[in-house]
């Protein structure tokens, strides 16, 4: 029996068919198809990180269920999504926090081979803070009507396909969170702690337990705001219409610099793009972080000099 009506559902097919929404747009249209069954908006209710003095702002409520959409996710993303979990949950107890995808990011969309999914799905999934993570607008309409808590049972279907992984080369002595990171670095620029934070290793204090926050997991904290303040809701290369840009990597190259999109995040420059809300330049066929994300000639000419 489909719980969802047949009006809805058409609205939902529609709405799928729809590859590409200006900002908010698909957010709006599934607080739409979730005000019938008591979704409402949020976006006014904020809470402040301690760390980096940053608000975030909540998209939507259904009781006391706390809910995040976004169309996709990637490395920034899932950082600010995971900080956002802790911070509201702190502030809410008694609360569950769900995250709403429209889609998975990697591999166009189509995700892994597997199963659809990628890693930030699986990072999310396997977060305390996080009690679901669902894709498509069908999956999300599902939930607003009748709430399911099946975290397990998706974790458990992840912790099957891993099985294979970290039976190969003498791996399964190796604890899952040291795996991830080892296998990120090989094809990511992204800072292994970072990494391991945004995962949310066991064996690592959370950014949001204040009273075990040292010195350098608060920097770390920092490089992340500064991170989701170039990338977040970055434009991609096809939305720039033939305007010149350089990646990391050339940036780098042209002032004998490494190539490593980290150091770039901490620089001057970078400093002066984030004072004046200047954003980076995303290309989603790259596989490095280095060679995605890109800086518009015209930026690099106004602030370049801060780099060399």
């Amino acid at each position: 029996m489909n719980l969802i009506p047949d009006i809805i559902m058409k609205k939902i097919t529609s709405l799928a068919q729809i590859e590409r929404h200006h900002s908010g747009e698909w957010e709006n249209e599934i607080l739409e198809l979730g005000e019938p069954y008591g979704v409402v908006d949020a976006k006014k209710e904020r809470v402040l990180d301690p760390l980096t003095d940053k608000w975030f702002e909540l998209d939507a409520r259904l009781g006391d269920i706390l809910i995040e959409l976004t169309t996709s996710c990637g490395d920034t993303k899932e950082a600010k999504i995971i900080r956002e979990a802790t911070l509201f949950k702190e502030n809410n107890p008694g609360s569950k926090f769900v995250v709403c995808l429209k889609r998975i990011k990697s591999n166009k969309g189509k995700g892994r081979v597997s199963d659809g999914k990628d890693s930030h799905y699986d990072h999310l999934i396997k977060h305390p803070d996080i009690d679901n993570v669902l894709v498509g607008e069908e999956e999300i309409i599902k939930f607003f009507i009748k709430p399911t808590w099946d975290k397990q049972e998706k974790i458990n279907k992840l912790k099957n396909k891993n099985k294979k992984i970290l039976s190969n080369k003498g791996e399964s002595n190796m604890k899952f969170d040291q795996l991830v990171i080892r296998e990120a670095m090989k094809t990511s620029d992204m800072d292994p702690v970072s990494f391991l934070l945004a995962y949310g290793s066991s064996n690592t204090t959370y950014v949001g337990d204040m009273n075990n926050v040292s010195k350098a997991e608060k920097r770390r904290a920092r490089q992340i705001d500064r991170r989701v303040s170039l990338c977040e809701n970055a434009l991609t290369i096809s939305d720039l219409k033939g305007e010149p840009t350089q990646s990391i990597r050339q940036l780098a190259e042209t002032h004998g610099k490494q190539a490593d999109l980290g150091k770039f995040i901490s620089s001057a420059m970078a400093t002066r793009m984030i004072e004046d809300k200047v954003k980076m330049v995303q290309d989603t066929d790259a596989k490095y972080d280095r060679d995605r994300w890109h800086i518009t000639q015209s930026v690099i000419d106004k602030y370049g000099h801060h780099y060399s």
